[in-house]
């Protein structure tokens, strides 16, 4: 157990380094190929991006770890697919949800009442249509933490860089 733990650990670490410096280099190719007034349009809508995926998540990837390991220890398998399949559909749900208010009501609230930058509603109005997708990346991302499968941690997070260029 102590050797499954270090090694899903370095794992962890070793990615994080990876995407902390692929995310700069994201930030940097981004601010080259847009220019000064498309990068400020890009990084205002990163924080709601982030704000919207927490909602949606509503905390619960940590909470589908605890259950599957926990389920997965005394041999329920069963149980453990049943609380991931519930903690997607409500994850889905709220995804759903908090991306039709970001769509129809906070996306054109911020662009023409609160920034007043009309040419900021369309990436607005996308991170709501991305935030159902980005909150079932993180069902699974507990999904495999609770199964000790940190690599695919690892994969997922390559996948949503490689998606976000």
């Amino acid at each position: 157990m102590a050797n499954k733990l270090v090694r899903g650990s370095f794992i962890i670490f070793i990615g994080n380094i990876i995407f902390r410096i692929g995310g700069y280099l994201y930030r940097f190719l981004m601010a080259a190929l847009l220019g000064p007034t498309s990068w400020g349009i890009l990084a205002t809508t990163l924080p709601f991006q982030g704000i919207f995926q927490t909602l949606s998540a509503g905390g619960l990837p940590p909470a589908i770890a605890k259950y599957v390991a926990e389920y997965e220890v005394v041999n329920e398998h069963d149980m453990a697919r049943k609380t991931i399949y519930v903690a997607l559909k409500i994850m889905v749900f709220l995804g759903i949800f908090f991306g039709v208010i970001m769509v129809f009501i906070v996306a054109p609230w911020l662009a023409y009442d609160y920034l007043g930058k009309p040419e900021t509603l369309v990436p607005l109005q996308i991170v709501g249509l991305i935030t159902p997708f980005s909150v079932i990346v993180g069902a699974f991302r507990g999904a495999f933490q609770g199964v000790y499968k940190m690599e695919y941690i690892v994969y997922t997070r390559a996948v949503e860089q490689l998606g976000m260029i």
